[in-house]
């Protein structure tokens, strides 16, 4: 105890002193040999944790220059952007970029797109303002979370009227949120998309890139916005009921939309 022991360790010192010979220089030899090892184990512990964290820092490191987008891959994008928007209806920007690529590149496409007056659907949220100082006229599809970040709204509604008087260039905002109601607005009236609830849900993923996805199919088929995001509501949640991302029944799909609400 003197020696500040955990009480196993003394009860294991004391067991291997015989009966006969519990002398008390003897008890404290062990214990104090005890102490030592555990101290050896202690800093061989505290050795380990370090190379553990080492090794993870180095391999964050190198798993971030290994998905960045290589200099050239962005050249590439870029110039396809170029060579196709000319001939394109839309250009559809959405999802995160890999991890150490260049904030700007959605910028840089929206950028040409301006030049060619191509509207853009933008599913993302980061780097907004240079998406927006490209002058491209953007069609914004987030979720809830997204815009609270964005504008520090923590209501929907209040969070629109903020983008739109940011940005002059924004022409739609559709935010998605979950299972409660959408909202969607053109800079004058605001809609709310009361969803039916789903049975049999199976899983989630890939429902925010099926609206995107229908939303901008919509759109160069001609739909009304509003009537387009009611769609791609439906869409979204059709694929709730299936487990393979973006594989969903277009028929199931329809029935959800009949059902789909819209308040203005």
């Amino acid at each position: 105890e003197r020696l500040g022991l955990p009480k196993h360790i003394i009860d294991r010192a004391l067991a291997e002193v015989s009966s006969d010979d519990r002398r008390f220089e003897d008890v404290i030899d062990k214990l104090e040999a005890a102490r030592i090892d555990a101290e050896k184990y202690r800093e061989e512990a505290e050795n380990m944790r370090r190379e553990y964290e080492k090794f993870k820092t180095e391999a964050e490191a190198k798993i971030k220059e290994k998905i960045a987008a290589a200099e050239k891959e962005v050249i590439d994008y870029l110039a396809a952007v170029e060579k196709e928007l000319p001939d394109a209806a839309l250009l559809a920007l959405c999802g995160s970029l890999p991890t150490g690529t260049d904030e700007n590149l959605y910028a840089d496409a929206a950028r040409i797109a301006a030049r060619y007056a191509v509207p853009v659907v933008a599913d993302c949220c980061f780097n907004l303002d240079g998406l927006m100082a490209s002058g491209a006229d953007i069609y914004l599809k987030i979720n809830a979370a997204e815009l609270a970040k964005l504008t520090g709204e923590k209501e929907i509604q209040s969070g629109m009227k903020t983008l739109f008087a940011a940005y002059k260039n924004l022409r739609f905002c559709a935010i998605t949120n979950g299972a409660e109601s959408s909202f969607a607005s053109d800079g004058r009236q605001v809609a709310e998309y009361v969803i039916p609830r789903l049975e049999n849900i199976i899983s989630p993923i890939g429902c925010g890139d099926t609206a995107s996805a229908v939303f901008s199919s919509e759109l160069v088929n001609g739909t009304e916005l509003f009537e387009a995001f009611r769609r791609a509501l439906g869409y979204a949640s059709a694929n709730c009921l299936t487990p393979q991302p973006g594989d969903f029944s277009p028929d199931a799909a329809q029935q959800i939309i009949q059902n789909i609400t819209i308040k203005f």
